[in-house]
């Protein structure tokens, strides 16, 4: 992406772009990909603390919330995720 940032964290592919005050991010997961035994480790903690918004243009996507209520997305799907989930 022409302008933007990249970085990798846990095996995750990370590309920030900066508009006004705000960031757009693309962000690329592997396959197979599992934060608690990709992100875990690199972030701590025993689930993710953020929340999630964007659109699913590939694949699937399964979470996971702290109370064992389970989400799963298809591409092409918009994706809204609470704090307190893990994926995989």
């Amino acid at each position: 992406m022409k302008d933007a940032t990249r970085r990798e964290v846990g095996g995750v592919q990370v590309d920030v772009v900066r508009t006004g005050n705000s960031r757009v991010k693309r962000v690329v997961y592997p396959a197979g990909f599992r934060w608690s035994k990709d992100m875990r480790p690199v972030v701590g903690g025993a689930l993710c603390q953020h929340a999630h918004v964007g659109f699913l243009a590939t694949g699937k996507l399964g979470i996971q919330y702290a109370d064992g209520t389970q989400e799963e997305y298809t591409a092409p799907q918009v994706v809204a995720i609470a704090p307190a989930t893990t994926a995989g």
